[in-house]
């Protein structure tokens, strides 16, 4: 489930908790296209209309200072709606990304990155590997 030193690849789950408790972090995915330009048009949170082509629920306890990379989160490209949301807190973040598809299979350049901060912050986006 860790990542090498090397930090995640395309398709990686990040997940970095700088605060100064333990948090239980659930992060649910929802395809809702195979086209990876399938996201939404402007900078919109809003949760997808139509029915899912599929939809998981994954939950990681993450440690106080701890930094846990999950390998192949996402393999497969296309649109997708993504939410996090702390356990113990009222914090959800949500968001879309397109994943765009390798050469020779799986996903190209992003991975998605969850950080958690002191006073139940918590933020989610999609980072470019090595950036």
């Amino acid at each position: 489930m860790l990542g090498g030193d090397d930090g995640p690849v395309a398709g990686d789950l990040s997940i970095r908790n700088t605060d100064s408790d333990g948090h239980t972090v659930a992060i649910t995915v929802e395809k809702t296209s195979d086209d990876d330009d399938g996201v939404p048009t402007g900078a919109t949170t809003d949760t997808p209309e139509a029915e899912p082509i599929w939809e998981r629920t994954d939950e990681y306890r993450v440690a106080s200072d701890e930094h846990t990379v999950v390998s192949g989160f996402l393999e497969d490209p296309g649109a997708f709606f993504v939410q996090a949301r702390i356990e113990d807190g009222d914090r959800t973040v949500q968001g879309w990304v397109g994943l765009y598809e390798a050469s020779g299979g799986g996903v190209a350049e992003d991975y998605l990155d969850v950080s958690l901060a002191e006073g139940d912050r918590l933020r989610l986006s999609a980072q470019v590997v090595g950036a």
